[in-house]
Order: structure tokens, then C-alpha cells, then sequence
């Protein structure tokens, strides 16, 4: 059995590779939690706002919560004291590149009535990464972040609306994207993309985001663009060497990805071409055909398929950047409001044809989905085409996925050699190796 992979890697001797509750009264928020191996530290809850309650990093807020979803994050909040002040003044819902601060408690209190009141200080500047809805939280909002430079300076809407003309004058093209309110992409910066922090009444931030980080050719293409934006201003307050070092805020580095959909998709070739070791693993996880593994083409089990994936790590989300690396995948039939549910922003949902890859549900509108989740503090639902793992991580599950299909006939090998027993047993140990390495890679 050869295995197979993605992107740009050298090739292997096996096949392709893929590429590169607290207690009413006053209490004090208790420490926070960030050194636990299964907690995403810039993952935190939002709390939209149509007023700039803050507007600089150590300036203080107070609230009284009493919305449902906004009780739960003050529960959660006793273990991690932090939350994302978010500005919004149009749909109280966040996208990639909205800017806002995270906010350290300083107290927490629940009222007789069950609302909260907290007092908090701005601790930092941070743009949105991805976002979804939490299930069963009555709509709680959740965002992965990265935190921005304090030296770095924003833009007026005056100037970014003459920036984003100029650019499009000069090649940039505008991507409409569901998970962005305003992303640029340049086919001379091919991977990367440029993202607005438009949420504020005023100002608006410029991001950059490049694969592996690499910015110097997209700030050259948006200094090329600034300099045809000069005339345009009556007052510029950059030049055209100083522009992209003092507005442009780096973001997380892009990583090459490949859709999961994709990857569950050559699994299931593998599959199909062993369905004996599949039977034989089906039989040693002791797993019994549910509702999940008979909707299955292949009928492989929900055990299975989340061991087939253990070694996938998510890279997008709805074409969101979000390196997650505790977040675990698992397959699962879900029905389609619940990912609508997750997020509510994407216009279409999804059918039970959706997927040609995934399981056909015998529901209406159900269909196979993944959950992501690392127990702690990640937890949504998502289709597998809105999903993407990181290259290396999908060549990974590949190789696991040809090592669990074929461990067996290695043991017998193995074992027969060891024993004296058969022609196997006078092949010398190298030559043993190379056939290992064939047919299952080292991962």
C-alpha cells in the first residue's frame, strides 16, 4: 500500500508528499490558566459594544452583564479572568480583522439576581484571527487573536477609503470572503492578503498576513500603492518610505494548507483499496456499527475516524487563519443548523449532499461535519470543505492512517523472521527495513 501526500516536500520512497460557576457575592477573578497543555491562551469570549467604552491600552471598564451567553463568560471567567472588549456598530458580529482589546479583570462580582459585575483594565490591542457561535451558550461569541504592535499607527476612514482605490488602480483585487468584512489580494504576492480592522467609528487598521510570515513583498507592492494615494491627500502624515514601518501590522504567518475534505477523501482511497485491515481495525477497537459507521460509505467507525485524524492540525477555518495545535478533529453527523449555528454570518448552509466525500445522513439536512475541540476552551462545529489542516499535518495523517492499515502484516513478518520460520526469515535485516519504510514511513 503507498502512501500519498501534499504540496511541495520531496517525494518519499512510499509516495508524494503534502508540502510544507462562581457563588453570588464579591470574589477576585482566580489566576489563569494558560500553561494547561489543552488551553488556547489567545483564544477568549467577545463582548460587543456600539460605544468605545475603551480606546487605549490601561484604561479601565466596568459593566453589569445580564444576558444569558454574557453570564456564562463571567462563569468561565473565574478561571481565566480575560474577555475581548469588541467595538461594533453594525451586526454584533465579529469578523478577521476586527480590532479590539483584551481585558484583565479586576473584579468580578454576581449580583442576587444572577447578573454580573465586573471591573476590568485594557491590557492589549488585538485583531481577530477567526471566530465562531459556541454551541449551547446562548450565543456566545468566540475569537482567536493575535495581539498588535503599539508603535504601529491606524489609518483614518478617509484615508484608507483613498488607500483601497489607489490599490485596486495598481493591481490589488478585493475578495468577497464571509469570514473578512475587507480583504486585498496581489498577484504579485501570491498567498499573501492584506485585511482591514474596520470595525471602529474612525479609524481602521491595516494588517498584513504573508506565508511563513514573510512580508517584505507585500509591503512593497502597499508602498507602491501609498505613493499613487499622495496626491490624493491634502495632508499626508506618511511618506513613501515610511508608510508600511509605521501602518502595516504584521499578522500570523500564512501556512500552506489543504482542505480537509481532501484529506478525508484519500483516506477513504486508501481504505478502499484494504478492506481487510480496515475490518481487522474495526474488530480491535471493539467498535459496533452505529448510526455513524452505517451512513458510512466505507463503514468505518466514529473511533476509527478520529484516529485516522489524530495527527491533523487545522490551519483555516472558513478561510479564516486559525493554528489551533491542541484542537483535536472528530467526525460526526451533524445537521446543518447546527453549524449555522457556529457561524451565523456564512449565507449558505449545508445539505446533505454537501459532501461528496462524507457520509450520505438518512436526515434531511444531515450530513457529516467535524467537532472541534480541545476540552478546555475550544468547542464549534464546522463542515469539512470550511476546514483547512496544515500540508505537513495531512501528509502526517496519510502516513499514520497507511501505518495502522499495514502494522498488522508487519508483526507477522517480524514475528516469522524472528521464529526462523519461512523465506522472510533469510532476508537480511537492511533489506527488512526498506520494506518497512515502503509501506509504512517512520512518521
Amino acid at each position: 500500500m503507498a502512501s500519498r501526500g501534499y504540496g511541495g516536500h520531496a517525494p518519499s520512497a512510499s509516495g508524494e508528499s503534502y508540502g510544507k460557576g462562581p457563588t453570588s457575592g464579591e470574589s477576585q477573578p482566580a489566576s489563569m490558566c494558560n500553561d494547561r497543555p489543552d488551553n488556547e491562551a489567545d483564544v477568549l469570549p467577545l463582548f460587543y459594544y456600539n460605544d468605545l467604552l475603551v480606546s487605549q491600552r490601561g484604561e479601565q471598564i466596568g459593566l453589569n452583564l445580564f444576558e444569558p451567553r454574557y453570564q456564562e463568560m463571567c462563569r468561565r471567567m473565574t478561571t481565566d479572568p480575560r474577555f475581548i472588549f469588541m467595538p461594533n456598530f453594525e451586526d454584533y458580529t465579529a469578523r478577521a480583522g476586527d480590532v479590539g482589546f483584551v481585558i484583565k479583570l479586576t473584579q468580578l462580582r454576581q449580583q442576587p439576581s444572577g447578573a454580573f459585575g465586573i471591573q476590568g483594565i485594557a491590557e492589549s490591542l488585538v485583531a481577530v484571527a477567526c471566530t465562531w457561535v459556541e454551541p449551547e451558550t446562548n450565543g456566545l461569541h468566540i475569537a482567536h487573536f493575535w495581539r498588535l504592535n503599539d508603535h504601529q499607527d491606524k489609518l483614518t476612514i478617509m484615508e484608507v477609503r483613498t488607500l483601497v482605490s489607489s490599490m485596486t488602480g495598481c493591481g490589488w483585487r478585493v475578495i468577497r470572503d464571509s469570514g473578512a468584512r475587507h480583504k486585498l489580494v496581489h498577484a504579485a504576492v501570491e498567498g499573501a492578503e492584506v485585511v482591514l480592522g474596520a470595525n471602529w467609528p474612525n479609524f481602521c487598521w491595516l494588517l498584513g498576513l504573508a506565508p511563513s510570515g514573510h512580508l517584505e513583498p507585500l509591503t512593497r507592492c502597499l508602498s507602491q500603492s501609498w505613493v499613487a494615494t499622495l496626491p490624493m491627500l491634502s495632508a499626508p502624515r506618511f511618506t513613501a518610505s515610511n508608510f508600511a514601518t509605521q501602518v502595516v501590522q504584521p499578522g500570523p504567518p500564512l501556512s500552506q494548507g489543504v482542505c480537509l475534505s481532501q484529506v478525508v477523501g484519500d483516506i477513504r482511497a486508501m481504505i478502499r483499496g484494504d478492506p481487510d485491515a480496515v475490518c481487522t481495525l474495526n474488530q480491535a477497537t471493539a467498535t459496533s456499527l452505529n448510526l455513524f459507521a452505517r451512513c458510512d460509505p466505507d463503514r468505518i467507525s466514529e473511533t476509527l475516524w478520529n484516529m485516522f485524524l489524530s495527527q491533523v492540525c487545522i490551519s483555516r477555518i472558513c478561510g479564516m487563519t486559525a493554528l489551533l495545535l491542541s484542537v483535536q478533529v472528530q467526525l460526526c453527523l451533524i445537521n446543518a443548523g447546527s453549524i449555522h449555528e457556529c457561524f451565523p454570518w456564512r449565507e449558505r448552509a449545508m445539505t446533505s449532499d454537501a459532501l461528496t466525500s462524507g457520509l450520505q445522513g438518512r436526515e434531511i439536512g444531515t450530513s457529516t461535519g467535524a467537532i472541534l475541540s480541545n476540552a478546555f476552551n475550544v468547542y464549534f462545529f464546522a463542515r469539512l470543505e470550511d476546514l483547512e489542516v496544515t500540508a505537513e499535518s495531512g501528509s502526517r495523517a496519510l502516513r499514520w492512517v497507511c501505518w495502522m492499515l499495514n502494522r498488522l502484516r508487519l508483526t507477522i513478518v517480524q514475528r516469522g523472521r524472528v521464529s526462523g520460520r519461512g523465506l522472510l526469515a533469510l532476508l537480511e535485516d537492511d533489506l527488512l527495513c526498506q520494506i518497512t519504510d515502503f509501506v509504512a514511513p517512520r512518521l
